[in-house]
């Protein structure tokens, strides 16, 4: 019964810093509020109090894979992310100046950085490979939950003031004693906390990981585009929308809820299947003029989405020892932040190409993208990753 309790334990630790990865998106709601208090203030600056955090989280991510379990353990830098995202969260519900606010959002990227390469690390560490799909499944159930609160309370906070959507952060309080009491530290097959290995990451670590981020870059503007697309196709407003959006959320969740039956049937052509996913939501927002095929669209790229970065995961943790988890983890996470970030110029780009439709041909060039992915994650596979207890 103590181990079972132990296990559940570490778990809820384990998807509570899950849930916090997406806490980032909170702000999206009160963005046009933040704008009207700060008329004078450039709306690309705005913008940045979403982004900015996950530029600067993405060089704490690289650096953290460097250090975690030789100079700070995975437990201590947990505790450090969810207290950081608590205490620097909030603090622009204090602030008067932009500048001000703006530089607490750039410290927040230092709770992201550390919290995105932390909780994938303990999913691999924690659990032994016949947990692992179930637990990696878990993980994204927890991340699209997280992700559906931050938006909804951040809205529903936002319509009472701008300064109040910053309040969803004391959220980080409930991960921080759920951390204090239940997460342990890693432990080696000797019983010692796994220090880091000074060799270099496999090769297949940086092959994964190029995928990861490509997928992701072609992937992306299916997100920043799809209310254009929902209006030019006269399928609805923003309103529906968001409701196709969030039942693309649902669709993932489900899919990462059924990763492990997945995996067993794909296997090593998991990433492949992944991309070819992707390729089946590209094709329907290319061609798609109609609310089905929009909402079809929309459930194939959360559940795209899903199997991505569980794959990733999965597949990193299977190619590199436990002693070098920490490093592979953050070269996987890292592909997967500059994926994102690249994906807007990608989609302006593809955008204004003369004599090709604004909105749709992205997803064209997106789907050939998915196709030719597909293709070499199928023949480039590793067989390490074959193997994949259920």
């Amino acid at each position: 019964m103590g181990a079972h309790k132990d296990g559940f334990g570490k778990l809820l630790a384990v998807l509570s810093i899950y849930f916090l990865t997406t806490g980032l998106n909170a702000v999206q709601p009160a963005l046009d509020s933040i704008a009207a208090a700060f008329p004078n203030v450039p709306l690309t600056l705005v913008y940045l109090l979403n982004t900015i955090p996950t530029l600067v989280g993405l060089f704490v991510t690289l650096l953290a894979g460097r250090i975690l379990g030789t100079r700070i353990s995975f437990r201590t830098a947990a505790i450090i992310g969810a207290a950081l995202f608590l205490l620097i969260g909030v603090v622009p519900y204090f602030l008067e100046e932009f500048a001000l606010i703006l530089a607490s959002r750039a410290l927040l990227g230092v709770s992201v950085g550390l919290i995105t390469v932390v909780g994938p690390s303990l999913a691999l560490l924690l659990f032994d490979e016949g947990q692992r799909t179930r637990v990696l499944g878990a993980t994204n159930f927890a991340n699209n939950l997280g992700n559906m609160f931050f938006l909804l309370v951040g809205g529903i906070l936002a319509a009472s003031g701008w300064r109040s959507v910053f309040l969803v952060y004391l959220i980080g309080a409930a991960v921080l004693v759920i951390v204090l009491l239940f997460l342990p530290e890693p432990k080696g097959s000797d019983g010692e906390a796994p220090h880091a290995d000074t060799g270099r990451l496999p090769g297949s670590v940086f092959r994964i990981s190029l995928f990861f981020g490509v997928n992701f870059l072609l992937l992306i503007p299916a997100y920043l585009t799809f209310s254009s697309l929902v209006v030019s196709a006269g399928a609805g407003d923003a309103a529906v929308a968001g409701g196709m959006l969030s039942a693309g959320t649902v669709a993932g969740m489900v899919a990462g809820a059924l990763y492990g039956k997945i995996r067993g049937v794909f296997g090593s052509a998991s990433m492949a299947a992944s991309s070819t996913c992707g390729l089946a939501a590209a094709l329907l927002l290319w061609q798609g003029t109609g609310f089905v095929a929009l909402l079809l669209g929309s459930l194939l790229s959360g559940v795209c989405m899903s199997l991505l970065i569980i794959t990733a995961t999965m597949d990193v943790g299977m190619v590199c020892p436990a002693s070098i988890t920490a490093r592979a983890t953050s070269v996987a996470m890292s592909a997967m932040s500059i994926g994102s970030f690249l994906s807007a110029f990608y989609t302006g780009t593809l955008s204004s190409v003369p004599g090709q439709d604004p909105l749709h041909f992205v997803f064209l060039v997106s789907a050939l993208g998915f196709g030719v992915m597909a293709v070499v994650e199928l023949f480039s596979r590793d067989r390490k990753t074959e193997r994949d207890p259920q």
